[in-house]
């Protein structure tokens, strides 16, 4: 049914040392590729998100779990996932999540 997943920037400060906070959630659906260019961290707050390295190396997070994203990481997030997160992020905000 396609990608099925939500996420909401908020903006903590707009400057060049920018931080973002922000909900994200995942519902079964299709793999979904992202390249960070920028450190998240994520931390699992219900349910199960599955994500999957460039090498193929799988890694469940369940509940109280975190996924710390270096910039230049790439990742997919499986279609398998349902669940949320709360992550923070070193960015200026991206205006289509907000």
């Amino acid at each position: 049914p396609g990608l099925r997943s939500q996420i909401i920037d908020v903006p903590v400060c707009n400057n060049e040392n920018a931080i973002q906070m922000g909900y994200f959630s995942m519902q079964p659906s299709e793999d979904f590729e992202y390249t960070y260019t920028f450190l998240e961290i994520k931390v699992v707050v219900n349910g199960t998100i599955v994500v999957r390295d460039d090498q193929g190396k799988k890694y469940v997070g369940e509940a109280g779990d975190v996924f710390i994203f270096t910039p230049e990481t790439s990742v997919i997030f499986d279609g398998t996932s349902d669940g949320e997160a709360i992550y923070t992020a070193h960015r200026l905000p991206e205006t289509s999540f907000m």
